[in-house]
């Protein structure tokens, strides 16, 4: 995600990662930054999964019991 003053993140609710003027706004560099590449590693230790109903799709692909247990299930409920 990327804020309005060019600052990015991996998502609305993470704090900042880095500034694309860094990157000469060169927004494939900045995704395949360190920064970035840490953030996305530390989501999933951080125990932090999307409620936000714009990116649980995105959420779930990570979890394998949600993939193959909640939302077959939650599809079944209806």
């Amino acid at each position: 995600m990327i804020d309005h003053n060019g600052r990015f993140r991996a998502c609305e609710m993470r704090g900042i990662v880095g500034d694309l003027h860094d990157y000469d706004f060169d927004v494939r560099r900045a995704l395949e930054s360190q920064g970035m590449r840490d953030e996305v590693e530390a989501i999933p230790k951080a125990n932090c999964w999307c409620t936000h109903s714009c990116f649980i799709q995105e959420s779930s692909k990570f979890s394998p019991k949600a993939q193959l247990l909640r939302i077959p299930l939650a599809g079944l409920a209806q």
